[in-house]
């Protein structure tokens, strides 16, 4: 290797490290224009009540009807004795659910479960607060959470 080689070598490696550094210091944020972060990412919420055909079903604080956005792809959560898992495609107000899988084995389904497990696949529009989180389908039913 000649003289000059060997002293570029260390310039392009030191150059490399650099643009490596720096590219992972680039960070997007999900901004609602009031300086928060409105990303799901690691919050959880318990389901409230759902409005859809015309009434709304309400749900108590100590019945086990909830959601996880574990990941910023996944979501997990309860519905009555029923579990289940999505994951989850988030853009700006709008929501897709995809691949969601529910356990309801030995459940006794009743019509709030029902309900949760019917619509919640079906959300297309997420609008969340610091304590409350709405999410709309398209037929206009409307699962609403609180913290």
């Amino acid at each position: 290797m000649s003289p000059r080689h060997r002293t570029l070598a260390p310039l392009f490696v030191c150059l490399a490290a650099l643009l490596t550094v720096a590219s992972g210091c680039i960070v997007v944020v999900d901004d609602d224009g009031f300086g928060r972060n409105r990303s799901l990412h690691g919050t959880s919420w318990h389901l409230s009540f759902i409005f859809a055909h015309g009434h709304h079903y309400r749900v108590q604080q100590s019945d086990p009807y909830g959601i996880t956005f574990s990941s910023s792809e996944e979501l997990t959560g309860s519905a009555g004795c029923a579990s289940f898992t999505a994951d989850y495609d988030l853009s700006d107000s709008s929501i897709r659910i995809n691949r969601f899988r529910s356990s309801t084995l030995g459940c006794t389904q009743d019509e709030v479960q029902s309900l949760f497990l019917e619509y919640l696949p079906a959300v297309t529009e997420v609008n969340m607060s610091d304590e409350s989180l709405e999410l709309l389908a398209g037929d206009g039913a409307q699962l609403v959470f609180e913290r």
